[in-house]
């Protein structure tokens, strides 16, 4: 007799939690990861790291909370689902704690073993001493005989002295601290004093699972544990490491990494961690061990990580902390005795963190008071490390969930106040000088190198001096170097110009994704093999041009703070900005980005222009100039009879198409109180043209231009073209240029308005490059004599963003310059 089982279904009336495990565990995943990403986004506003959001969204949803209503605790997470829920978030522990050792390069470390260890030792030491007396008194009051104090003390010594080296590490990332001084004796002593406490924590689960009951404690058996662990991690670092070296050389010559060696990579860390598991350890051991093994070589470290960091962090992470929230019980600190008891344990870790690293960096390391107090601060992190090895003595019965909570309390308070307090102690105006050396030191590469302290003071970039020009160009993708690689070689090749230095300053944007950590702690080999400032790099020693190139990582909020500190280390008096770097620092559009109108308010570009007055900043759209796009013939996207009046319009004669023709228009404002901007953008344009007609440049290219002048008054019809031997006469400014020689028609126009119709009316073919003075943008009325229509309304802004096909520079002339700039500088 057979029977039949009825599928499971909501349209059945079926609870859809309870139709099978998977659904449930599905339920309680998307519980989980959304919880701990809503608090993330709150947390982000004040500097705190995901691990506070996911330990908190664990305890929400745990026993402290909503656990604590039964409906809730029966459905959601029944006691019945909790293994396989736990089974789940340790594989995903596994793959954790892989990335962790796979951040870490035992070559570094060894390097730096010299004045990082003293600040290690004392870190460990003094905690680890200090936690033994807070163990005595907490093994009284909150444990049990059954529990060898021996377990007991190492587990809450081993949790005091530890320091998260992941957390740690991207804050030194956000700070911008990790190539400095600090940050490396911080990020080096951190590395050492995980991987003792990790050693220490080997013997305490060896000690632990072979004395599962009773006071006395048998040695031997964690002993022999030990050494086995010992020697697995030699065979690891001098028979398997040597391998995968040579299947990494195998396949680097392919950007991307061979299937077979992502696979003996995923075959050989489930099997270290199954060995680990197996000798009495726990698993997570080998998943580090075998992580902390891997090359760095060719970039293998942080692309392997970048395969898998996002699943891990997204939704295996969180599961684990939510496991570890749902085990936290702050309802058991209900008294103030216990509240009192975690105030004991927070000061006594602060305390024995912060005096020892303290003291042993100005000792040891003559470092100065306040250096010596941040890496104290820093070396405070817990995180999420200290909450791994709660949770290891947690589930190994050592600790009570009483205690557990505690702790959880103590790690979350003191990876919280680390950024606040750091950026009290050590504030970014005292090291980012620094930081910006070595940024250049990093990425220098093969370019010919000047100091930027033995240049001269900031001279304007004037066609009748022989000051020195150095430009920095913000290079945020590849888009963007054709257009870059024009400008600068037309202006290394004039003779305005007599000395001319480019910046190449790779900007990249800061994620805080792991991978994007190892890239920053591996600067010279990320700069070398960034195929932007390689591409660039070759492009300025083809043409002889003088080059720096200079990567750093920021967040986009940082991009202008970011610039301004690149611009001040180089001494650049020149600063091209493309849109990229605006788009990306503000939600606003460019439209909005551009708009200058000398006030105090914080757009991006206002703040680098007023903080930066001594530089010609340009703001640079691109749209092909430099590429083999630029000289093709186009018809802009018009009506057909605006296509029909400009094809019977004759072609102007200064406007000959070559083999590589540039046809540019430069608008002025003619506003005497924006003059230097007008000033800046002639003589620009003039660098431009003076190099292409010399030749000098070897890109064969001929620059033709129409200039066009926004008249002082409004008459009632447009005036005819002027001829073209005309002068654009700057006479308020206080001198004049004669473009006649250039080919240039000087045309005068009477609206903002009405310079769109005249670009597109002039030429038989699409300009390429637009250069506009911002004394232009200044106004904000739009052709008063015009009509009210929609379209005659449109700002010259808007135009240049959503209309014109051409590249475009617009040009912020330099003001005068302050004594804190040049003593900044």
């Amino acid at each position: 007799m057979s029977t039949t089982t009825t599928p499971t279904s909501i349209l059945n009336g079926d609870n859809p939690l309870l139709i099978s495990a998977l659904s449930l565990f599905l339920v309680q995943a998307v519980l989980v990861i959304g919880t701990s990403w809503i608090l993330s986004f709150g947390l982000r506003y004040i500097r705190q790291p995901q691990v506070i959001s996911e330990v908190l969204g664990g305890i929400i949803l745990g026993g402290s909370a909503l656990c604590k209503i039964s409906s809730f605790k029966t459905n959601v997470f029944p006691d019945s689902s909790l293994p396989a829920f736990k089974l789940v978030a340790n594989f995903g522990l596994v793959l954790y704690l892989f990335l962790i050792g796979l951040e870490l390069d035992p070559v570094k470390i060894i390097k730096s073993v010299g004045r990082a260890v003293p600040i290690a030792a004392t870190g460990i030491i003094l905690p680890f001493s200090l936690g033994v007396g807070i163990a005595k008194y907490l093994y009284h009051d909150y444990s049990t005989p059954d529990i060898p104090f021996v377990s007991f003390f190492l587990f809450v010594g081993v949790a005091m002295s530890i320091t998260a080296f992941p957390v740690l590490a991207r804050i030194l990332t956000e700070k911008k601290l990790l190539h400095t001084r600090v940050g490396q004796a911080a990020i080096s002593a951190a590395a050492i004093d995980d991987i003792t406490a990790w050693t220490l924590l080997v013997l305490v689960i060896a000690i632990v699972n072979n004395n599962k009951s009773g006071t006395s404690v048998n040695y031997v058996i964690p002993v022999y544990v030990f050494l086995t662990v010992i020697a697995y991690g030699l065979l690891m670092w001098f028979i398997v490491r040597p391998g995968i070296t040579k299947l990494i050389q195998f396949s680097a010559t392919s950007d991307k990494m061979s299937r077979v060696l992502l696979v003996t990579v995923f075959l050989g860390l489930l099997i270290s961690a199954w060995f680990m598991e197996v000798v009495g350890v726990n698993g997570i051991f080998g998943a580090f061990l075998f992580g902390a093994i891997m090359p760095h070589d060719h970039g293998f470290a942080w692309k392997l990580a970048s395969q898998m960091e996002d699943l891990v962090s997204i939704v295996f992470l969180p599961l684990y902390f939510a496991s570890s929230g749902l085990s936290t019980r702050l309802d058991l600190l209900n008294d103030g005795k216990a509240w009192g008891t975690v105030i004991l344990i927070i000061t006594t870790a602060c305390t024995g963190k912060f005096l020892g690293c303290t003291i042993s960096s100005k000792i040891v390391l003559k470092h100065s008071w306040r250096e010596s107090a941040a890496i104290g601060v820093l070396m405070n992190t817990k995180g999420l490390v200290e909450l791994i090895v709660l949770n290891l003595g947690l589930s190994a019965g050592v600790i009570s969930p009483t205690v557990f909570s505690m702790f959880v309390v103590e790690a979350l308070v003191t990876t919280c106040m680390t950024s606040p307090i750091i950026s009290v102690v050590y504030p970014e105006r005292m090291y980012i000088d620094a930081v910006m050396k070595k940024t250049d030191d990093d990425n220098s590469g093969d370019s010919p190198q000047t100091e930027p302290a033995a240049l001269a003071e900031p001279t304007d970039l004037v066609p009748e001096s022989s000051g020195d020009v150095r430009a920095l160009v913000c290079l945020t993708s590849m888009e963007i170097v054709p257009s870059m690689m024009t400008l600068t070689t037309l202006l290394a090749s004039t003779e305005t110009i007599s000395s001319f230095i480019v910046y190449a300053f790779r900007l990249t944007r800061l994620d805080f994704r792991q991978s994007t950590r190892m890239q920053i702690s591996e600067q010279k080999s990320t700069s070398q093999h960034d195929p932007v400032l390689t591409v660039f790099r070759s492009f300025t020693n083809l043409h002889n041009v003088p080059a720096h190139s200079m990567l750093t990582f920021s967040e986009a909020a940082d991009y202008p703070d970011t610039i301004i500190s690149a611009v001040r280390y180089a001494h650049a008096n020149l600063l091209i900005l493309p849109h990229t770097v605006l788009e990306a620092s503000t939600d606003h559009s460019i439209l909005q980005q551009f708009e200058f109108t000398r006030s105090d308010t914080e757009s991006t570009v206002q703040k680098i222009i007023h903080t930066l007055p001594g530089t010609t900043v340009i703001q640079f759209i691109e749209r092909g100039f430099g590429s083999s796009a630029a000289g093709t013939t186009y018809l802009h996207e018009t009506t057909t009879a605006t296509k029909q009046q400009i094809i019977k319009k004759p072609s102007n004669s200064a406007l000959k198409v070559l083999r590589n023709p540039v046809a540019a228009v430069l608008v002025l404002g003619g506003d005497k109180k924006h003059s230097a901007d007008d000033v800046a953008a002639v003589k620009f344009i003039w660098a431009l043209i003076d190099s292409a007609r010399n030749q000098r440049s070897q890109m064969d290219i001929e620059i033709t231009l129409v200039v066009y002048k926004i008249a002082n008054g409004i008459p009632d019809t447009l005036p005819p073209a002027a001829s073209s031997s005309a002068t654009v006469n700057v006479n308020s400014f206080g001198w004049e240029y004669d473009l006649a020689t250039l080919g240039v028609e000087a045309i005068t126009v009477d609206a903002v308005s009405e310079i769109s119709n005249l670009v597109n009316l002039k030429t038989s073919f699409a300009t390429d490059l637009v250069v506009v003075s911002e004394s232009v943008l200044a106004g904000e009325e739009i052709g008063p004599n015009l009509t009210n229509d929609s379209s005659s309304r449109k700002t010259l802004r808007n135009w240049l963003e959503e209309t014109c096909v051409a590249s475009v520079a617009v040009v912020n002339g330099k003001r005068a310059v302050p004594t804190e700039f040049i003593s900044s500088t």
